[in-house]
């Protein structure tokens, strides 16, 4: 929705939950009446009139993705490079790009672990980009702690609302401008020279509610509503049980906690629970005090939020002395090289 604001035509074909790691369709489906499964014609329909749209693939569109993507989460395939860049880059060629910006995570977060698998993750989508004629850009950030502060499916999506409407956490919004300034250099509606020109006009859209305006137009498109409710289910806090400072977090771990809360899926014909999830209220750095909370858990039952809140406190890790907050955007790669 803010690179609509600017003017460009943004198609998205995304995937389902794939091991630990949400799924946008997953998220968005937690709008009532949302729809993800479109056909071609309805695709470039919605594209041509707000200028976004977000599917998922189909017979029509990348259709040996679907089958491959089912797979690949129960055979311990999800970490495969190859068969990452296939499934991410048939859906993105299918699209009919002229230029590609990716976000290739590393950490404990994401699929790829180390700082070197994430360099060939972006060195691989970069080049099949290239291979395609499609200028193809990918920033290497961190996933050793949760992006933002909600981790689930509703949550996220108010999240992501919140930064629509100029809010929202900080590291949210400024990857989310970083990511918007390169599609903007690729598209050629900016120059390498005017970054911080370009990144003003997109904080000026945030700010302004032009691009949640837009948000709110391409999800009516898509059948839902972008003003209704989503459920939530009850929250309760989860403290600290020691002083200390907080020294890493186990991104990976809280993943599979959604997954266990239902929020997930363990196989695919698996239903999500919208409703559940995590808000973190504290990040890699900060002091904690014995009894500060360290997370909002939302589960559907007692026992679910005892088992939601020990696996929180495991994957929190506190230590006795400060640790230097990691840095969002690690690299940048593109077909010409770093």
């Amino acid at each position: 929705p803010l690179l609509a604001c600017r003017g460009l035509r943004v198609p998205m074909i995304s995937g389902r939950g794939l091991g630990p790691t949400g799924g946008t369709l997953d998220k968005l489906e937690a709008i009532p009446g949302f729809q993800t499964q479109l056909s071609s014609d309805t695709i470039q329909r919605i594209a041509n009139e707000c200028g976004c749209v977000i599917a998922g693939a189909s017979e029509q569109i990348a259709p040996a993705d679907k089958r491959l993507y089912g797979l690949r989460d129960v055979t311990g395939t999800v970490p495969c490079i190859p068969l990452i860049t296939a499934s991410i880059m048939s859906k993105k060629l299918a699209e009919g790009l002229d230029a590609l910006v990716l976000d290739v995570k590393w950490g404990s977060g994401a699929f790829m672990k180390s700082l070197e698998r994430a360099r060939a993750l972006a060195r691989s989508l970069a080049d099949t980009g290239r291979a395609m004629g499609v200028t193809t850009t990918a920033l290497i950030t961190d996933m050793n702690q949760p992006l933002g502060r909600s981790i689930g499916n509703a949550n996220e999506v108010d999240e992501s609302v919140d930064c629509l409407r100029g809010a929202g956490p900080a590291d949210l919004r400024d990857l989310t401008i970083e990511l918007g300034v390169e599609l903007l250099i690729s598209a050629g509606l900016a120059q390498p020279h005017q970054r911080t020109d370009a990144r003003q006009q997109l904080n000026r859209a945030l700010d302004s509610g032009q691009a949640y305006e837009k948000f709110a137009e391409f999800v009516r498109a898509q059948g839902g509503d972008p003003e209704a409710p989503r459920q939530l289910a009850p929250a309760v806090d989860v403290p600290s049980v020691r002083d200390g400072f907080v020294t890493a977090v186990d991104a990976e771990r809280l993943g599979y906690t959604i997954i266990d809360l239902g929020g997930g899926r363990r196989q695919k014909t698996d239903a999500v629970d919208h409703a559940v999830g995590i808000e973190m209220l504290v990040r890699i750095g900060d002091p904690i005090t014995r009894g500060q909370p360290l997370a909002q858990l939302r589960a559907r039952t007692a026992d679910d939020r005892e088992r939601g809140a020990k696996a929180i406190r495991e994957a929190i890790r506190i230590g006795e002395s400060p640790v230097t907050m990691p840095e969002l955007i690690v690299e940048r790669c593109s077909e010409q090289g770093p």
